[in-house]
C-alpha cells in the first residue's frame, strides 16, 4: 500500500476514458473518484512523526485521530498546533 496513491490516481484517470476503458471497469474505477479509502489514525500519526522528527504530542496540543477527509495522495486531520 506504499504506492497506493499512484494507482488509484491510475483508477481516477481511467475512468475518464470511456474509448479505451471497457463499461465494466469504468464502473469500478469510477468508485475512485470519490471513494478513496482513508488512512488509519495510528498510521497518520506514525507519518507526522516521521517527517518531525519528534512524537505527535510535541507538536499538536490536540489531535483528531479520525480524518475529516481522505483523497488520492493525503488526508486531512482535526488537529491544534501547541
Amino acid at each position: 500500500l506504499h504506492q497506493r496513491g499512484v494507482y488509484i490516481k491510475l483508477g481516477q484517470i481511467a475512468s475518464t476514458r470511456p474509448d479505451i476503458i471497457p463499461k465494466p471497469y469504468l464502473k469500478k474505477f469510477a468508485q475512485l473518484q470519490d471513494g478513496v479509502p482513508a488512512q488509519s489514525g495510528e498510521y497518520a500519526r506514525q507519518m507526522i512523526e516521521q517527517a518531525f522528527g519528534k512524537p505527535l504530542e510535541e507538536i499538536f496540543s490536540e489531535f483528531n485521530p479520525q480524518p475529516v477527509g481522505a483523497a488520492t495522495i493525503g488526508q486531512a486531520h482535526e488537529a491544534r498546533l501547541k
